[in-house]
């Protein structure tokens, strides 16, 4: 039997050698630390590459204070749920460069320039307030698995709120549910080293919640695997929530997970074509969740303007090997204008080992109106230039 002071002991051997292997260093290139202008670590993809095949993929000079207000979207799940202490976005009245006069909320996080209204607010937290709102012309940041390191797990609640800190206006996240229906925020269904020395080998969805809920991630010897109820309740008011549902099954379940934690106006799941097209219409109240599309070519891109047209797929995201050299900029920017002349937001990734702040502009200068990131800060500090 592994007693406590054994798993602190595995722990911190393992968390010698993660440092270890990253050249025992945070400041290295390709490190997502804050204000790092490097390539996103190389590590952060390691074995996570099986995104399904769809995975493609803050204001400097606002002159007017701007108040988080997480009350007024007019969708379903606004009413705040915050119990941990941390800003709520009800009265935290933000300076015009993005910080707060009581310096509890994250800088990067308000655009007062975008949309025409001199009453428009920014509302990180809100699918209403700025992706779902034609007024608002500012960019984001997707996190990909949270703001994580090599001392910070990917997919724990520690990544998470760093990305909060960071400015990010939306966290990406895997989910699995367990054999007894519990949603967990975990990329594989087995569970690898990486994820969980002691749990290695576990199987989420043959597992029940009581069986998950002690597995440690790798390097922590705190961080646990999130429920998708811890992190919902975390989020409320605070931040988007992005999730990728590993298999298609689920995504009626999570349909009525969203529902169910009153978070529609904040969660949007991600979704292929064919998911869209034979599962969507046959899931029960799926019209009252918003949903990001990924498309891989002009032929997916057609179907989701026309066929697959409906009021709740609001974004498209492009296949991540429009990433990768050679790309035709010209006839991608068209279908670009294309797809936001019809009112929808489109979505790339950036760079996975090189995501520098000039990759993420350089998306951005294309129309791109969020990115998936794999390294925050940079994705942030593009955004902050960008807005």
């Amino acid at each position: 039997m592994i007693t406590p002071v054994l798993r602190i002991w595995i722990h911190s051997l393992c968390l010698l050698v993660c440092l270890w292997l990253a050249g025992c260093s945070q400041d290295e290139p390709g490190l997502p630390d804050a204000g790092q202008d490097a390539g996103a670590d190389a590590g952060q993809d390691a074995g996570l590459d099986a995104e399904d095949g769809a995975d493609p993929a803050d204001d400097s000079g606002a002159d007017d204070a701007e108040t988080y207000d997480d009350g007024d979207a007019g969708m379903p799940g606004d009413e705040a749920a915050d119990s941990d202490g941390l800003p709520d976005g009800d009265d935290v009245i933000l300076d015009g460069d993005g910080s707060a006069d009581d310096d509890l909320v994250p800088d990067g996080s308000d655009d007062g320039d975008a949309g025409d209204g001199d009453d428009w607010e920014y509302e990180r937290g809100s699918l209403a307030a700025c992706l779902l709102n034609p007024e608002c012309n500012r960019v984001g940041i997707t996190s990909h698995m949270g703001a994580w390191t090599v001392t910070i797990p990917g997919n724990s609640m520690a990544a998470y709120q760093s990305a909060w800190e960071l400015g990010a206006d939306a966290i990406e996240a895997d989910v699995r549910v367990s054999a007894d229906g519990v949603p967990f925020m975990i990329h594989n269904d087995e569970i690898t080293l990486y994820e969980s020395l002691l749990c290695a080998g576990k199987v989420i969805s043959e597992s029940t919640a009581d069986e998950i809920d002690d597995c440690l991630l790798v390097p922590s010897t705190t961080e646990t695997i999130p429920t998708f109820e811890e992190f919902v309740e975390w989020a409320r008011g605070k931040i988007l929530i992005h999730i990728d549902i590993k298999e298609s099954a689920h995504i009626a379940i999570m349909v009525q997970q969203i529902h169910a934690y009153g978070a529609e106006d904040f969660v949007f799941p991600a979704i292929s074509v064919a998911e869209a097209t034979n599962l969507l219409p046959g899931i029960a109240d799926a019209d009252s969740v918003y949903f990001l599309l990924r498309v891989k070519n002009i032929n997916d891109i057609d179907a989701a303007l026309t066929t697959l047209s409906r009021p709740n797929i609001f974004m498209l995201e492009g296949d991540r090997s429009w990433d990768n050299p050679p790309v035709d900029e010209a006839a991608m920017m068209l279908q670009i204008e294309r797809v936001q002349q019809a009112g929808l937001r489109i979505m790339a990734s950036s760079d996975k080992y090189l995501a520098t702040v000039q990759n993420h502009l350089d998306l951005f200068a294309m129309g791109f109106d969020l990115i998936l990131s794999y390294n925050c800060a940079n994705g942030v500090e593009a955004a902050d230039q960008v807005n």
